[in-house]
């Protein structure tokens, strides 16, 4: 194994963070007041729907209190909103909460994200066929309160997003951020990636004048180091050639043939409705999601549960097991080969697992006689999400070294902001194809070299995307990003440094 990662590295590693901290992303001042109105409207709307169902009055916040007190409910109160949940029917399961003065764990009332989506994920919890809408709706204030109050309410100077990046943040080695000491900007790590609301930031987040953004991801990150350490020679060749596994793996478990689903999905011949369209988007999304809960052991009920919080519907469990079951049999290896691995090696005295690039960590946790899945789910993630966290990592110190244009680390991507010319274009080509050239070897003698794909952008919204990391396609999408996207004005406003 590579004895990539050591002090040296960590302490460049904290440098280079301190840089790009300083260096904080552009944002759109008007963009982001016209965000604000957009999402206060659409949680009165949220509110407004869910007095309806309820028949009482759903408000945020004490300044928003009604006079009559008595039928009413603050989505802002932790204390109170259990008991009126359960009042109106719906039977809010007990969540595991560490008690602060005992240090132990109690089962206690909770109207958090996981109590939430436990009752959207359980029919049986829900007072009738309706009332699943009302927990969809509850979640999803508390989402557009979440996004308000970390991003369109976020502290900007000179309209500069500021975050303080911590390289020993996590046990696998990927940061973390948050705001800054002196109280600007926020997690950029974390910036939301689905959905409207996502859309709705994506277009605040914008390039410097005369910059223009790169983004950069390893394409299918995590999956690499699974299908090495599964010493699973198929699906590496298959990634190899680009293939796209997802929809394999959502041909198999709806018994649809991937040519139709991909043509359905992408819909080039223009002959499907957008009920097709959105019925292929699920399929497909079922796919990804299901390979990725099949990777890191996870079991039914929480991937039907994972479905809820992420996707928003629900998914019984027989039909999460059955995803499972499918890709299970598809790829048997993970289960057989890589889980095995990070059994055994957890068995042993040391209790410990090393990744290729030299990272290694004890995991102490597990008990006799009983199933650890808690333990054993992360146990089974540490090494893909170490080596490639890792990997992005030595990419940032490789191109802080060369230029001061990386804005943002993404875990498995970065973002650089550079001047807006061809000539700079193929300058950053070259430097991040050879941040990224890394031959990574498993302990099993598997060699993987994780590609990149990327986008040309002059806000996080609209982008041009290349798959192929070669300098024609890039040059290509510039120029197409540039044509379509170029001379688009922005609201005036006060530039910081890059």
């Amino acid at each position: 194994m590579q004895n990539l990662i050591n002090c040296n590295y960590e302490h460049e590693l904290a440098y280079c963070f301190h840089n790009i901290d300083n260096r904080g992303l552009l944002i759109d001042r008007e963009k982001k007041e016209h965000v604000r109105t957009q999402v206060q409207k659409e949680l009165d709307d949220k509110c407004s729907f869910l007095s309806n169902l309820w028949n009482m009055q759903v408000y945020v916040g004490r300044d928003n209190e009604p006079d009559d007190k008595t039928k009413s409910i603050n989505l802002n109160s932790s204390k109170a909103l259990p008991e009126q949940l359960k009042a109106l029917g719906y039977d809010i399961p007990k969540v595991r909460k560490r008690n602060e003065e005992t240090d132990e764990y109690e089962m206690k009332d909770s109207i958090g994200e996981l109590a939430l989506v436990k009752t959207l994920a359980d029919p049986n919890r829900w007072p009738n066929p309706q009332a699943g809408d009302g927990i969809k709706a509850l979640l999803e204030c508390k989402e557009i309160i979440t996004f308000r109050n970390r991003y369109i309410n976020a502290r900007l100077h000179r309209d500069i997003y500021y975050s303080a990046h911590n390289v020993a943040a996590t046990v696998t080695g990927r940061r973390g951020s948050k705001k800054n000491i002196f109280g600007f900007g926020g997690n950029d790590q974390n910036f939301p990636s689905r959905g409207r609301l996502a859309d709705l930031w994506k277009e605040c987040v914008i390039a410097r004048p005369g910059r223009i953004f790169l983004f950069v991801d390893q394409k299918s990150a995590e999956d690499w180091p699974v299908q090495a350490l599964s010493n699973n020679s198929v699906a590496l060749d298959e990634m190899r050639r680009g293939v796209n596994r997802h929809y394999k793996f959502a041909s198999e478990i709806f018994n649809i043939p991937v040519d139709t689903l991909k043509a359905i999905r992408t819909n080039k011949s223009g002959l499907y409705t957008p009920e097709q369209q959105l019925d292929a988007e699920m399929k497909y999304y079922m796919g990804k999601k299901g390979r990725h809960a099949n990777n890191y052991g996870m079991q039914p009920p929480r991937f039907s549960e994972s479905l809820a919080a992420e996707g928003g519907f629900t998914v019984p469990v027989d039909s999460c097991k059955h995803i499972l079951n499918v890709i299970d049999r598809l790829d048997p290896n993970v289960k057989r080969v890589f889980h095995k691995y990070v059994q055994e090696e957890l068995s042993k005295p040391t209790h410990m697992l090393r990744t290729p690039l030299g990272r290694e960590r004890q995991f102490l946790g597990l008990r006799s006689g009983e199933k650890n899945y808690a333990t054993f789910n992360e146990a089974y993630s540490y090494i893909p999400q170490s080596t490639v966290g890792d990997n992005t990592g030595l990419a940032v110190r490789y191109l802080e070294a060369l230029y001061s244009y990386v804005v943002q680390d993404g875990h498995d991507s970065i973002v650089q902001e550079f001047p807006d010319m061809e000539s700079e274009v193929r300058r950053v080509y070259t430097s991040t194809d050879e941040a990224f050239n890394r031959d990574i070897t498993f302990h099993n003698g598997v060699v993987v070299h994780i590609p990149i794909e990327g986008a040309f952008g002059y806000d996080w919204k609209h982008k041009v995307t290349f798959e192929n990391y070669n300098e024609d396609e890039m040059i290509k999408a510039y120029r197409e990003c540039k044509e379509k996207y170029g001379t688009q004005q922005v609201s005036e406003v006060s530039v910081g440094n890059c």
